[in-house]
């Protein structure tokens, strides 16, 4: 029997961008279904108090779900305690969780790629997370299966499980103590990741997302991917915390399948993390720098 795992919707500043996010999920098959809790960050100052205030009023309009549970902040206290607060409340009563956040528009089977993901792979314990979107890699083509598994999750529409969570590192201490060689090791889940890392030790990003990463990474463990990106990020311009003027690369299709073919063996293909760490190498990433 097919279990619906709940989703959590972090919300902020961007009222545009939250209408499209919305538009997109209720529209998804099993949306009502699904239990959705919806985690509002306060405002840092006046002129973002009236952007919170559109924003309270599009999510109290929300319809269509299973059930719905709205909490405010009182105080602004940023995506990553917003986020790992969020879900460790939701996963005190649930096994697993969807994640989005206000900037994402997702396919119409996007929640049940990602149910049935959640239900497949729930003792798996070599899969770590599944992840909703995907970079369009050319040898994805060639794939008789819809997921493939990568070394990596991303931030951007995924989902894991309670045991996966509780295992993860938030400890800023924990991170302020090691030194750069000590998790050049993440290098294989993407050359950015240990200076990504650097960059949150030393207080230049807030990212729950590294934490989450290098948990992962240092565990040897994978996330399942949708072959065909289920997931859209809108939210590049300069609301944006961390995607100001990122680009993304994906095969993001608004498809409505009910049944996945999912892999049987949890095993990363060569050939596949080869293009995915080379979109993530050294001169891509400065390519797209330079031409961004």
């Amino acid at each position: 029997m097919m279990v619906f795992y709940p989703v959590c919707l972090f919300c902020y500043n961007r009222p545009i961008e939250l209408k499209e996010t919305i538009k997109y999920l209720s529209s998804n098959l099993n949306f009502n279904n699904t239990d959705l809790f919806v985690f509002c960050d306060a405002p840092k100052n006046k002129e973002d108090k009236k952007k919170t205030d559109l924003v309270k009023n599009i999510v109290e309009g929300i319809s269509g779900s299973k059930s719905i549970k709205i909490e405010y902040n009182f105080k602004n206290i940023g995506l990553a305690n917003s986020i790992i607060n969020g879900i460790t409340k939701v996963l005190k009563y649930n096994s697993a969780v969807i994640v989005l956040e206000d900037d994402l528009v997702t396919s119409k089977d996007f929640l049940n790629f990602m149910n049935l993901n959640l239900n497949k792979y729930k003792n798996s314990k070599k899969v770590f997370s599944i992840n909703g979107y995907s970079n369009d890699l050319n040898s994805l083509k060639l794939e008789k299966y819809e997921n493939y598994f990568l070394p990596r999750s991303s931030s951007w529409g995924w989902g894991t499980w309670s045991d996966r969570w509780d295992g993860i590192i938030w400890d800023e201490n924990y991170y302020k103590n090691l030194s750069f060689y000590k998790y050049l090791f993440l290098i294989k889940g993407g050359f950015d990741l240990p200076f990504m890392l650097r960059n949150y030790i030393n207080g230049k990003i807030d990212s729950w997302a590294i934490r989450f990463v290098y948990t992962q990474v240092k565990l040897n463990t994978l996330s399942s991917v949708s072959k065909i990106s289920k997931v859209k990020n809108i939210g590049f311009n300069k609301n944006a915390t961390h995607t100001k003027s990122m680009k993304q690369s994906t095969n993001f299709k608004n498809t409505r399948k009910i049944f996945f073919k999912l892999s049987k063996t949890v095993i990363v293909k060569k050939k596949l993390l080869k293009e995915f760490l080379n979109y993530y190498s050294f001169i891509s990433i400065i390519k797209r720098k330079i031409f961004e």
